[in-house]
């Protein structure tokens, strides 16, 4: 018999209390799968942001960790879309002797790159760049240079120009060309060996010389094509192979904080040379010997090369342009350190054009101030590289 008030409570609420404690428990049991999930869910979020985040964020972000990841996709993109189009585009695993009708396809594929947006258009790419409004010597376009990270962009950025005393002195030397050969700029040819984002190329081509432009890297050939579809009037060929001895894959290397530059690592020096972080693409290699027939029928006024370390290789694979042509000028950077890591000796390669009658100058193609070749490895010693100048004196002097 229940006596009290108390005991009849205890009796009704028993049942609701044991219900109460059920639910919680289950609630708990619920909080906590649910939390799993959500943490489960997060990590998946992260790993997918990490391998597909956007270049764009790049340009904002001093995190050059991620610089490699991203730049590899980019590359991938790239080569896809080329892929896409092997009907309109040159193959160039092809080792192909290059002719007119090699070059005419090949233009054609640069005016189809500016009409096919949907297709080449790449996003990563397009937000690491912008466009940047050039006037030098009463030279005036528009070029796409990179926004940050880059050496030869910063420089265009900051004073307008890149190494404006060599593309002075450049320019002199053409209009010498001009003027002994009494030819007008329109038949006059330029090789840009290691064009990079085309400050040269697309400032001579501007200034009405026919230009045959060469940059191994895609993503400053992307650049590249940009730049011609800004500057469509220009007579230029953009051939994206790097020049070598032989036809074959390497690596291109592109330290941190110079996106634009790259070493290139054949064979058994594919081991990256930097402490730093950058990334690293594959390019394609071809003989410059593959193009001598052609070029040697046009007015082969001067040679640009910027390629790394590679110099070497390249005069030698188209050595015939300085023993049987010698093209009156050639420009190029000289870094003892480079060659020798690309299997050059400098010494070796100074003498192959002195013997054919070269001269060398820091100053500039007609200073007649010229140097031995100790002088010039002297100098390349005592700096990370030097900008040489070297000139056919034949040419120089003959009437």
């Amino acid at each position: 018999m229940i006596n009290n008030l108390d005991e009849i409570n205890a009796i009704k609420f028993k049942p609701l209390h044991a219900k109460k404690k059920k639910f919680n428990i289950i609630f708990i049991y619920v909080c906590f799968i649910l939390l799993y999930i959500i943490i489960f869910i997060y990590f998946i979020l992260i790993n997918k942001k990490l391998d597909k985040i956007q270049v764009s964020n790049l340009a904002n972000n001093d995190n050059i960790k991620s610089l490699k990841d991203n730049m590899s996709i980019v590359i991938k993109n790239l080569e896809s879309k080329s892929k896409n189009k092997d009907n309109l585009e040159i193959n160039h695993n092809d080792n192909e002797i290059f002719n007119e009708n090699i070059n005419m396809k090949i233009k054609e594929n640069q005016h189809h790159f500016c009409r096919t947006s949907t297709l080449f258009y790449d996003p990563e790419i397009e937000n690491l760049i912008k466009m940047k409004y050039i006037n030098f010597q009463n030279i005036s376009f528009n070029m796409f240079i990179y926004k940050k990270n880059d050496a030869v962009s910063l420089s265009i950025k900051n004073t307008g120009a890149h190494e404006i005393d060599s593309t002075n002195n450049i320019l002199k030397c053409l209009n010498f060309f001009e003027l002994k050969k009494k030819l007008p700029k329109k038949e006059i040819t330029i090789i840009d060996l290691g064009a990079n984002i085309g400050w040269y190329s697309f400032l001579l081509g501007k200034a009405g010389y026919e230009i045959f432009s060469f940059e191994v890297s895609k993503i400053n050939n992307y650049i590249l094509k940009k730049n011609f579809c800004k500057n469509k009037d220009i007579n230029i060929t953009i051939i994206n192979k790097g020049i070598g001895l032989e036809e074959e894959k390497c690596l291109l290397h592109h330290p941190k904080g110079n996106i634009g530059n790259g070493v290139i690592l054949c064979g058994e020096k594919t081991n990256i040379p930097y402490t730093s972080k950058g990334f690293t693409e594959d390019i394609t290699f071809t003989r410059l010997s593959n193009y001598i027939s052609f070029l040697s029928q046009r007015n082969l006024a001067l040679i640009k090369i910027d390629i790394e370390g590679s110099e070497g290789k390249a005069f030698e694979s188209g050595k015939e342009l300085i023993t049987k042509y010698h093209i009156p000028f050639i420009f190029t950077e000289f870094c003892v350190d480079y060659l020798k890591m690309q299997g050059t000796d400098p010494r070796i390669f100074l003498e192959n054009f002195e013997k054919n009658g070269y001269k060398f100058s820091i100053v500039d193609f007609l200073s007649n101030k010229f140097l031995s070749i100790d002088s010039v490895l002297k100098l390349s010693t005592t700096n990370l590289y030097i900008n040489l100048y070297m000139i056919y004196y034949e040419f120089l002097i003959k009437n």
